[in-house]
């Protein structure tokens, strides 16, 4: 039922609020209340922080519980809290009280979100590449309002309130990977029986789907050439303009090219050997031909005792990661094409060996398929 100040009431006579009035709370020269019913109230400051609390009586004595900052802690999830909390003053205990001695408990048993996560992500460590494994790391750094919580006790509007906070600044691609990250541990929580289930599973469309911008392979000569003298003009870093430069030779993920080593070189011999821990399925990689050396030489000049061929600023820092997998999607389409003309001249065919793959074998390899199917996202 509405009412003349805007909120609703309640079948059980509470005064609610709407997530608009909350939304569009405006600060003022002193703090003020809104009232949302059963104790529950948004607590606006002049700065314009909004705080949600709630206030209770135990033996006849007022007391406040926090609930977290608005927008973080959504209305919904604010009143969740105030209906646990009253349910335990109903069975005779402070909410206070029980919070305290939850995270005591916690921190004693090991069982928090944050320790879980740690020990998760230290089993993966063996199973990840270093930048995977730093990158899992960061995303999980990002959740620490989850940190200090039981994992037991988690629920699906924290982890939605967690993530939306991170929505709201546009990342929203971001967000999905964070949440993937938390429901990996949250399952292995699971497998360990330190948690009833993936809380993850229950956001399932509640997030804001990322936008997909699809980089289709370069297919057709005249494409294909206007890139290549792109690439020929580029007049950034000299690293940047190597590494453009190799990859429509030696067709290799951007990431590998950026982080490519003398001592993985072989000029000589025009080969490239890649470690195993540096490839996506673990197996070590030797793209060879003579095309991309005179690229390798010429940027060589007196490299002393820099371990990256491409470094840029420092010996130890990769150029950057911002050219990415579409600049390769020119080197892709080019072996497409021409992966069966034989007779084309420095075609840029190259032979891969891999462990477990028959030498030549490649994408490039299924391209009177793929002809038939059209382009695709790369």
């Amino acid at each position: 039922m509405g009412t003349p100040f805007g909120g609703y009431i309640s079948p059980t006579g509470y005064f609610m609020l709407t997530e608009v009035q909350a939304r569009k709370a405006k600060p003022a020269e002193r703090p003020y209340k809104l009232s949302d019913g059963g104790g529950l109230y948004l607590y606006v400051m002049p700065n314009g922080a909004r705080y949600w609390r709630m206030k209770y009586r135990v033996a006849r004595k007022e007391n406040v519980i926090a609930f977290g900052v608005y927008p973080e802690v959504s209305l919904a999830e604010a009143r969740a809290r105030r209906d646990e909390a009253r349910a335990l003053l109903r069975n005779g205990k402070d909410p206070s009280t029980e919070r305290k001695a939850a995270r005591e408990a916690a921190a004693v048993s090991g069982e928090t979100f944050g320790t879980v996560a740690a020990e998760w992500l230290q089993r993966q460590r063996g199973s990840m590449a270093a930048t995977t494994f730093a990158k899992a790391q960061w995303m999980l750094n990002q959740t620490m309002k989850l940190h200090a919580r039981p994992i037991r006790g988690i629920t699906a509007p924290e982890v939605l309130s967690v993530l939306r906070a991170i929505e709201m600044g546009g990342r929203h691609e971001t967000t999905h990977r964070i949440k993937q990250r938390i429901g990996q541990v949250m399952r292995y929580a699971v497998a360990t029986g330190r948690a009833e289930r993936d809380v993850t599973a229950d956001l399932k469309g509640a997030l804001s789907p990322p936008t997909t911008k699809h980089h289709p392979a370069i297919t057709e000569p005249a494409a294909v050439g206007e890139l290549l003298r792109a690439i020929e003009g580029f007049n950034g870093q000299p690293a940047t303009h190597a590494a453009l430069r190799i990859a429509p030779y030696l067709f290799q993920r951007p990431g590998n090219i950026r982080k490519m080593e003398w001592t993985e070189l072989d000029l000589d011999a025009a080969e490239w050997r890649i470690p195993t821990d540096k490839m996506k399925m673990r197996s070590a990689h030797c793209p060879a031909g003579k095309a991309g050396r005179g690229d390798s030489a010429r940027y060589s000049g007196d490299h002393g005792q820099r371990p990256l061929l491409l470094s840029v600023q420092s010996w130890t820092r990769p150029t950057a990661e911002q050219w990415h997998a579409q600049r390769c999607a020119a080197a892709l389409g080019i072996r497409q094409k021409h992966h069966d003309d034989a007779r084309i001249p420095g075609n840029g065919v190259l032979t891969v060996e891999r462990k477990g793959m028959e030498p030549g074998r490649d994408r490039a390899a299924a391209s009177p398929r793929r002809a038939q199917q059209g382009p695709r996202g790369v």
